[in-house]
């Protein structure tokens, strides 16, 4: 599935439990609605102020039953509802967590086990830490701005630039505040999968924004991405061509050497139909730790794959042409 895929929180249960409960409402507005109005009819009585409540109140019903999920957030500010002198509570929790979308990447990558406490206020702070390391690092690697913004205007930066989905920065917003509140009238098994979901989240935030990064900035430039089938395991690649050039592309956020050395290894292994096309691993433009030469030339990681900074390929396509025997190797 694409990285681009959005992913409800404990697959689609919340959803689907918050839509069951909308429904459940609205069959039950709906059926005293139409109830009394036939009431009203039987008994030849003048309609009234009640006929065009529950006129309405069919009306609302009807919406409910055919858009659940566009109620679901009704939730979040409505505990009850009176009707028809009945008391409905609505279950608030399911339609506030119903809200916390997560993206789904069906790769096989499984984040480091957190150890999380048994605390929830202590656990959702540990994500949002990681949230913010991540949010900082993106600010940096991939904005070129500093790390001292607040991450909430890094978040805002991100999306300015098309690097989040539509629901991310909320979804940022809520991890980085007091979400942990949310968590505690959950049963222990949605909680430890709310907690699994957004650690993944927040683990994986710096490595699939600087994919989505990689790709927009190869398209602008005049490049055609493709992605091809592959194996699990990693971050997927992509194929990337421009008057010519092609090229098997990794993009990695290169926090460490080890990173795009470890990727080298395994991108040369990879089969495919085409012997002349490049292999290469892109880095961000301004992540520091790396190699000072990869500042001016690509380098190589394998025999056979090299690797150069982001605004490298895309300003100069010729870089994939030259002789990798000629580049220095990159070490650890």
């Amino acid at each position: 599935m694409e990285s681009g895929t959005v992913k409800t929180t404990r697959g689609t249960k919340s959803h689907g439990a918050a839509s069951v409960s909308v429904r459940v409402i609205a069959a039950g507005l709906l059926a005293g609605g139409v109830g009394l109005i036939v009431w009203q009819v039987v008994d030849s009585a003048s309609p009234d102020g009640t006929t065009i409540s529950a006129l309405l109140a069919a009306a609302v019903s009807v919406l409910a039953l055919a858009y659940p999920r566009s109620f679901v957030s009704l939730g979040e500010r409505i505990s009850s509802v009176d009707a028809f002198g009945i008391k409905l509570d609505l279950k608030e929790k399911e339609a506030q967590l119903a809200a916390l979308e997560f993206i789904y990447e069906d790769d096989g990558i499984v984040p480091p086990d957190p150890e999380f406490s048994s605390s929830n206020k202590r656990a959702m702070r540990k994500i949002a830490e990681e949230l913010r390391r991540k949010l900082r690092f993106c600010s940096v690697a991939i904005l070129g701005n500093g790390a001292q913004i607040p991450e909430e205007a890094i978040v805002e930066n991100l999306a300015a630039e098309g690097l989040l989905l539509k629901g991310e920065p909320g979804l940022c917003e809520l991890l980085l505040g007091d979400v942990h509140k949310r968590l505690d009238d959950l049963e222990e098994s949605e909680r430890d999968e709310l907690l699994e979901n957004a650690w993944g989240y927040a683990y994986r935030f710096a490595s699939r924004t600087f994919d989505r990064h990689a790709r927009h900035a190869l398209t602008n430039a005049g490049w055609k991405v493709a992605d091809f089938s592959q194996g699990r395991g990693h971050r997927r690649d992509f194929i990337a061509v421009r008057d010519g050039a092609r090229a098997l592309v990794a993009a990695r956020v290169a926090s460490s050497r080890a990173g795009p050395i470890d990727t080298g290894d395994r991108l040369a292994e990879v089969q495919f139909p085409l012997p002349e096309l490049k292999r290469v691993v892109v880095v961000p433009d301004h992540v520091d730790g790396l190699w000072n030469e990869l500042d001016t030339s690509p380098m190589k990681v394998h025999e056979r794959v090299m690797v150069m900074r982001l605004g490298q390929l895309i300003d100069e396509p010729a870089l994939l042409e030259r002789d990798l025997a000629g580049l220095t190797l990159a070490t650890g």
